[in-house]
Formats: C-alpha cells, structure tokens, sequence
C-alpha cells in the first residue's frame, strides 16, 4: 500500500505542516496524508503530528509496524471534519446570501427583530 513509510517523510513546522514526497506519489495521496494529521484543518501542529503518528505504529522490537487500519480511521476522521467545516461554512453564508436576495424571507426578519431588540437594549 501506498501509505507505509510515510511517517518518515514529514516535516511539520511551527504553523503549518509540509509534506515531502518523492516524485512518484500523486497530490492526492499526499492530500490524504495531510487531511489525516491536520483533522480537516488548515495546519497541523508538530506535537499533534507526532502524536498521530506514534498511534499509527505498533508497538514491536524495532520501533513498530505501520498500523494502516488505524491510519485510515484518521483519515476518515479527518475527511469528516473538513466535510463539516466546509458545509457549516457554506450553510451559513447561503443563509446570509438569502437575506440579501430576499430580504422578506422569515430568517431575515428574525434576525431583523433581533437585531432591533439588542439596538433597543444597548440604548
């Protein structure tokens, strides 16, 4: 498989985490290697990687064997989270889109009338 041996090819910095593959990895293997050490995040700290990837290996008399069910219940994980980041973010601006669009609709008229009941509050 693909994913054996990966854990010596990462360099993690401060704020965001790089991957180094060898010419003969596609991107989107090293996108999944990414998604799951950062959790669907933008970057991944290097003591969250460490941590991750000392869970991915067993333990045994020299220093283990990459554990690939592990490794892909990270990565769903990961695919999960970043699914949910995007369309929570997608959701509420298409809230929001809809409130200029069509500024009668019912959610911009409670957010109207909520926003009138904190202006009267703060006066």
């Amino acid at each position: 498989m693909l994913w054996r041996g990966y854990a010596s090819l990462f360099h993690s910095t401060r704020w965001q985490l790089t991957v180094y593959l060898p010419h003969r990895f596609q991107n989107a293997a090293a996108d999944t290697v990414f998604v799951a050490l950062a959790g669907g995040g933008g970057y991944a700290e290097r003591e969250v990687c460490e941590k991750k990837l000392a869970e991915w290996r067993t333990s045994g008399p020299r220093g283990g064997a990459f554990d690939e069910a592990k490794f892909l219940a990270a990565v769903k994980q990961g695919r999960t989270e970043l699914a949910i980041g995007w369309a929570s973010f997608l959701g509420t601006n298409g809230l929001f889109l809809s409130c200029i669009v069509a500024p009668t609709n019912p959610f911009a008229k409670t957010l109207e009338a909520l926003v009138d009941q904190v202006k009267e509050s703060a006066l």
